[in-house]
C-alpha cells in the first residue's frame, strides 16, 4: 500500500542548493567586503606612511633628515646608506612618485644618497668625491638628478640616474680645477639640467659659474647680453619643463644682485620694469613655473635691504603689495612658485624669521597659527605645491624650525618620533604633490576612510591662491 506524503526528494533537493547558494553569496560578500576594507585600510596606511615632504639639516652638529607624512608625522630613513658622524645634510628633493635624494657632509665626508617612498636609503654607483660636501642636489619626476657641492676646494657637479649611476659631466663649459663651489642645480621634465656657481677662472678670480647641461651630461656656456661679468656667485637657478631658466646671484665683486632669464639654447635676457633689483646686494633665490612666472629674492638697494618681486615670461619685474611686504634691513634666502602663480618666500628681518605667500597678483599673506617663527633666527628653505601647500624651514633660537602652512597660511607644527631635539638648522625643504591624491577624501575609498586630511581645501583654501 502506498503511503501519500507531500514530500518530493527533488524539490528538496533544489531548495537545499538554492540554500546552499544563498549562504555561498553571503560568504563571498562578506570576505569581498573584508578584503575591500583591508585593501582600502592599507592603501591609506601607505598614504600615511610614504613622504610628502622631506627636510634635512642639522641636529646637535650631526646630520638630520626625515620624511613627513600628508598629515605632517615625521619618520627616520633606513637603509644602509644612512648618514653617519657629524655633518650636515644640506640639500634634499623629492618627486611626485616619493623617490627623494639627499646631499651633505657626515662622517665620512662627501654624501649623497637616493631615497624611496619608504624612506629606504640607496648608495649611488660611481665615485663620489672624498672630501668636500654636496650643497644641492634636485631631482626630477622620472628620478633623475643632478647634485652639486665642492671636491676639496673646487667646484663640483653631477648628473644622476634614476637607478643611481653617477653620470660626470663633459663638454666645454666644465668648472675648472681651481677654488670654487657649485651652489645651485636644477633639473627639468626632460633631464635637462642648470647649474651655477663659482669658478676660479683666470684672468679673473670667482668669476660668477653658470652652464646648461644635456641629460648625456655635456656642458653649454650661456650666451647674450646679460652675462654677469664678475667677480661674483651664482646663487640659485631654476629651469621649467620647457627648459626655460631664471638664474640669480651677485656680481661685480659681489656687490651688485645679478639676475637673468635663460632661454633652452642659453641666450641670455636681462630683466626690466619697476622692481629691477639694483644698488648693492644680491640675488639669493629663484624659482620658475611652466608658464614662465618667476619669483626672485635677495637683498638689494641702496642700504642693500630685503629684496622680492614676481617676474613675468617677458623678464618684467613686479613689486610686491598687501600686508606683509618686508622691509628694511634683512634678505629673502628661499622663494618657490607653484603652477598657479603662488609662492612662498623665507628668510630674515631685524635678525627675526619672515615668511609669507605671494598670490600671482604679488599680494602677500600673513602666516597664522600656532607654529609661528618667533625669536632669532631665518626661514632657511621654502617648497610649495600645486595645491598651495607649503612646507618652511630654519632655525630659531638656535634650534631646527619646520613647518607645514596651509593654502590659507595657517601654520602646523610637525610631530612624531623623528623631530630634532638639540640645536640646528634646517637647511633644506621639499614637498610633492601627494596631498593632492588626499585633498579629497571620496577620492580614496570606501567609507571616506582618509577623510582626515592635514589641509582639507574646502576649508582652508584661498580662491586667489588658485
Amino acid at each position: 500500500m502506498a503511503v501519500k506524503t507531500d514530500e518530493n526528494p527533488l524539490m528538496d533537493y533544489k531548495r537545499l542548493k538554492q540554500q546552499q547558494s544563498k549562504f555561498m553569496q553571503k560568504i563571498t560578500h562578506h570576505w569581498a567586503l573584508a578584503l575591500f576594507l583591508f585593501l582600502t585600510f592599507f592603501q591609506a596606511g601607505k598614504l600615511r606612511s610614504s613622504g610628502y615632504a622631506i627636510i634635512g639639516g642639522n641636529d646637535n652638529s650631526s646630520p638630520y633628515v626625515s620624511l613627513v607624512s600628508p598629515d605632517g608625522v615625521t619618520s627616520f630613513l633606513n637603509g644602509p646608506n644612512l648618514p653617519v658622524g657629524s655633518g650636515s645634510i644640506r640639500a634634499v628633493g623629492i618627486n611626485d612618485s616619493m623617490a627623494g635624494i639627499i646631499g651633505g657632509s657626515d662622517g665620512n665626508g662627501f654624501y649623497v644618497s637616493l631615497v624611496d617612498k619608504n624612506g629606504t636609503t640607496k648608495a649611488l654607483v660611481g665615485t663620489l668625491p672624498v672630501s668636500g660636501s654636496a650643497s644641492v642636489v634636485a631631482i626630477n619626476p622620472s628620478g633623475a638628478a643632478v647634485i652639486g657641492g665642492q671636491n676639496l676646494t673646487a667646484a663640483y657637479a653631477a648628473l644622476v640616474q634614476p637607478d643611481g649611476t653617477l653620470v660626470p659631466l663633459s663638454g666645454s663649459n666644465l668648472p675648472t680645477a681651481g677654488i670654487g663651489a657649485m651652489r645651485a642645480v636644477a633639473i627639468s621634465a626632460s633631464g635637462h639640467a642648470i647649474i651655477g656657481g663659482q669658478n676660479q677662472d683666470p684672468p679673473i678670480a670667482n668669476r660668477p659659474y653658470v652652464s646648461l647641461v644635456d641629460p648625456s651630461g655635456v656642458t653649454t656656456a650661456l650666451s647674450g647680453p646679460a652675462l654677469p661679468t664678475g667677480p661674483g656667485t651664482m646663487y640659485s637657478v631654476a629651469i621649467n619643463s620647457s627648459n626655460f631658466s631664471i638664474i640669480g646671484g651677485g656680481d661685480q665683486r659681489f656687490s651688485r644682485p645679478y639676475v637673468a632669464l635663460v632661454d633652452p639654447s642659453g641666450v641670455t635676457t636681462a630683466l626690466s620694469g619697476p622692481a629691477v633689483p639694483s644698488g648693492l646686494g644680491s640675488i639669493f633665490a629663484v624659482d620658475i613655473n611652466d608658464s614662465g612666472n618667476a619669483i626672485i629674492g635677495g637683498r638689494a638697494g641702496i642700504s642693500a635691504g630685503v629684496y622680492v618681486a614676481l617676474v613675468d615670461p617677458n623678464g618684467v619685474t613686479t613689486s610686491l603689495s598687501g600686508p606683509v611686504v618686508p622691509t628694511g634691513p634683512g634678505r629673502i634666502f628661499s622663494v618657490a612658485i607653484n603652477p598657479s602663480g603662488v609662492s612662498v618666500i623665507g628668510g630674515a628681518l631685524n635678525n627675526t624669521p619672515f615668511a609669507a605667500l605671494v598670490d600671482p597678483n604679488g599680494v602677500t599673506t600673513a602666516l597664522s597659527g600656532a607654529a609661528l617663527p618667533t625669536g632669532t633666527g631665518q626661514i632657511t628653505s621654502v617648497a610649495i605645491n600645486p595645491a598651495g601647500c607649503a612646507i618652511i624651514g630654519g632655525s630659531v633660537d638656535n634650534s631646527p624650525y619646520m613647518a607645514l602652512v596651509a593654502p590659507n597660511g595657517s601654520t602646523t607644527a610637525l610631530s612624531g618620533p623623528a623631530l630634532p631635539v638639540g640645536t640646528g638648522t634646517i637647511f633644506s625643504v621639499a614637498i610633492n604633490t601627494a596631498i593632492l591624491k588626499t585633498i579629497d577624501p571620496k577620492s580614496v575609498g570606501f567609507g571616506n576612510v582618509y577623510a582626515d586630511p592635514l589641509f582639507t581645501l574646502s576649508s582652508v583654501v584661498l580662491k586667489k591662491h588658485l
